[in-house]
């Protein structure tokens, strides 16, 4: 008889949630100078491992050019009695200290701090905003602010910033759940930013920009419909990108 092979469900999930981590930890490498050709050398110089343990994300990167490695940990966030939640809260979390192990490590092998500290691909303010839970008064903001600064090795003037400008927009008169806003990237660019992980990339010779506006027009009709159906105000157009 075959015998059944143990598997260990948190482990899978984890090494899901994993996958595909790379052109996260590039975009750090990238903030500190550090170009992509070292991804690309074997044997590998930067590599990394997560496990969980009693609660507990554990993050070991390590350079084997320079022989040094970072190591962080962090608690798994709490079960919020949603499997799907769990899953984007659990995930999002264990990439996040991934990505400021690498961070750390970068730190401490080129002794550069960016103002920024770790934080790429994502805005500052949404941060303090997550961070303020119910309440929204001065002290709550002072609390976000000095929980970014510290979860993510922010400078304390830049941390500052981002709670100044979110405690200028919650003075502004707040959009009803009937409003919705429309983001359209354009994701060309003459050069490509250091801290960017957004999908894009050089526009070179622009053979790509013809089908991409083909298909973002095509998209763009169907999102205004979609619009139209659910009975929503249109409140704001951002273009982004290049």
């Amino acid at each position: 008889m075959d015998q059944a092979i143990p598997t260990n469900p948190a482990a899978d999930k984890l090494a899901g949630y994993m996958e595909h981590m790379e052109p996260e930890l590039m975009n750090v490498t990238r903030l500190f100078g550090i170009p992509d050709e070292e991804w690309l050398r074997e044997p590998r110089r930067f590599t990394w491992r997560m496990e969980e343990h009693d609660c507990r994300y554990n993050c070991l990167v390590r350079d084997a050019q320079t022989e040094e490695d970072a190591a962080s940990q962090d608690a798994v966030p709490a079960s919020a009695q949603d499997e799907r939640l769990d899953d984007l809260h659990r995930k999002r979390a264990a990439r996040r200290l991934c990505k400021h192990t690498m961070y750390l490590l970068c730190k401490k092998i080129t002794g550069i701090q960016p103002p920024w500290g770790s934080l790429t691909g994502v805005r500052p303010t949404h941060l303090i905003y997550e961070g303020l839970a119910d309440r929204k008064d001065a002290d709550a903001l002072q609390k976000a602010a000095q929980t970014m600064q510290r979860s993510f090795d922010v400078t304390a003037e830049k941390a500052n910033l981002a709670r100044d400008v979110v405690a200028t927009q919650l003075r502004m008169l707040q959009p009803d759940d009937n409003a919705m806003d429309v983001y359209i990237g354009i994701p060309f660019c003459t050069t490509r930013c250091t801290y960017c992980s957004f999908s894009s990339g050089e526009i070179g010779r622009g053979k790509l920009v013809e089908p991409y506006l083909e298909a973002l027009f095509k998209e763009m009709e169907a999102g205004a419909a979609l619009l139209k159906e659910s009975g929503k105000q249109l409140r704001a157009v951002y273009v982004g990108g290049g």
